[in-house]
C-alpha cells in the first residue's frame, strides 16, 4: 500500500532556521491510488506559508537525486506551480540505515534566500533564491515539516535550531 505522511509544526515564526533528523529510510512502496514516481520520497519544508507557497527539500527520491524547489501560488498542482532552485544532484538511498538529514534556510543581505540540504553532514544540494526563478524569494517566517511520499520510512530527533 502506498503511503503519504506529513509532519507539520503548528508554530508559524521559523524564518532562519536549520532542521536536522534521524531518518530511517525502510523502501518504496506503491499502490493503484499511489502509483510510483521519480519524486516519491522524503521532502523537508523549509518557510511553509500554505500549501501553494513554501521551500522544500527532497531527498531519498526513488529516481536517486537530490534537489531544493520552490513552489508559489497560481499553478496546477494543489494550486501552486514548482520551481527547480538546484540542480538534479545524484545521491543514493541507503536503505535499512538511519541518515543523518540536515535542510536550513536563511535570508541574505541582497534579499536572497539560500536553501541547503546535507546527508550524514555532507552538502548533497544547495541554492539561492534571487528571485529570478518563480517570482520573489520567501522572506516572511513559516512553519517546517516533513513529507514522505510512497516510502516507509521512520523519523526520530527531529530538532530546529536558529542559525
Amino acid at each position: 500500500m502506498g503511503s503519504i505522511f506529513f509532519i507539520l509544526f503548528i508554530l508559524n515564526d521559523f524564518k532562519n532556521v536549520s532542521v536536522t533528523f534521524d531518518l530511517l529510510n525502510e523502501g518504496l512502496t506503491t499502490s493503484a491510488s499511489t502509483p510510483a514516481v521519480d519524486w516519491d520520497g522524503v521532502h523537508v519544508f523549509l518557510r511553509y506559508q500554505s500549501e501553494e507557497s513554501l521551500y522544500y527539500a527532497s531527498i531519498n527520491r526513488r529516481d536517486n537525486k537530490v534537489i531544493i524547489k520552490k513552489k508559489v501560488p497560481g499553478g496546477s498542482s494543489n494550486g501552486g506551480t514548482y520551481y527547480n532552485l538546484s540542480t538534479l544532484n545524484s545521491s543514493s538511498v541507503s536503505y535499512g540505515s538511519w541518515q543523518k538529514v540536515k535542510a536550513s534556510v536563511k535570508d541574505n543581505s541582497d534579499g536572497s534566500v539560500t536553501i541547503q540540504l546535507f546527508a550524514n553532514d555532507k552538502l548533497v544540494a544547495s541554492a539561492t533564491d534571487n528571485g529570478s526563478v518563480g517570482g520573489a524569494p520567501i522572506r516572511n517566517q513559516g512553519k517546517v515539516g516533513i513529507r514522505a511520499d510512497n516510502t516507509n520510512a521512520k523519523f526520530k530527533n527531529f530538532t530546529v535550531t536558529s542559525i
